[in-house]
């Protein structure tokens, strides 16, 4: 099974299900995010609720729904980086219920400068903090 540095526990609320009582597609995409956020965190990325002078952004996402997912049910969305680009990187996720996958997806970030209001960069600080989270070397 890949190794999954970042993990969160989301429990599925009523206001997030659809009017067959599964779990809202779109739903997935907040639990991704939340275990997107938690890994930006964990770079140190984020101070209170909002970004440092640069930041990943995300540019696209997807997801593969593989089970559906009802009121009440503890799910745990992980988030990992798989490749390091110059000025982006590729994100992977994959939502848990117990050992059984619900939902995997994709997305990619890119590192973004708030000052010049342009993507910039992965400087090698940032990739040494990618590697550290990721347990490889830099």
């Amino acid at each position: 099974m890949t190794h999954f540095p970042v993990s969160v526990l989301e429990k599925v609320r009523f206001a997030d299900l659809d009017s067959f009582g599964h779990l809202n597609n779109s739903v997935y995409f907040t639990f991704f995010e939340q275990a997107r956020i938690a890994y930006m965190k964990a770079l140190d990325m984020l101070d209170g609720a909002g970004p440092k002078g640069s930041s990943f952004i995300l540019l696209e996402t997807r997801c593969r729904f593989l089970k559906p997912c009802f009121m009440d049910d503890e799910l745990l969305a992980q988030a990992r980086v798989s490749r390091l680009g110059d000025s982006s990187a590729e994100m992977e996720y994959r939502i848990l219920r117990g050992e059984e996958a619900v939902a995997e997806g994709s997305g990619v970030v890119v590192y973004y400068d708030y000052a010049t209001s342009r993507k910039a960069t992965i400087p090698a600080a940032m990739r040494e903090k990618v590697a550290a989270i990721e347990g490889q070397q830099p």
